[in-house]
C-alpha cells in the first residue's frame, strides 16, 4: 500500500511532500521490519532535495537529520547527504 511511485510531480509541491513524508513514517512505525517503507521514504526525501527549492533551509537540515536516521534503521551507512 506505501510502494508511492515517488516520480510522480504531484508529492514534489512545497505544500503536498511533507504530508506524504508523514504518511511514510507513520506506516514505518507501524510496519517494523518493512525496509521498502524506509527506501521509499528515504526516496522521497532525497527527491525534494534534488529539486532546488522545494524546501527552505530549515527543512533540509531536518531532512539530512533524518536521512541518517534511516539508514541508521536500515543497518546502511550514512551517505552525505
Amino acid at each position: 500500500m506505501y510502494r508511492l511511485e515517488i516520480s510522480s510531480r504531484d508529492i514534489f509541491q512545497p505544500d503536498k511532500w511533507p504530508a506524504f513524508a508523514d504518511e511514510f513514517a507513520q506506516a514505518a512505525a507501524l510496519g517494523p521490519g518493512k525496509s521498502y517503507i524506509l527506501d521509499n521514504l528515504d526516496s522521497l526525501y532525497a527527491g525534494v532535495l534534488a529539486v532546488r527549492g522545494l524546501a527552505n533551509d530549515a527543512a533540509v537540515s531536518q531532512i539530512r537529520k533524518r536521512r541518517n536516521q534511516l539508514a541508521t534503521l536500515r543497518g546502511t551507512p550514512a551517505a552525505e547527504r
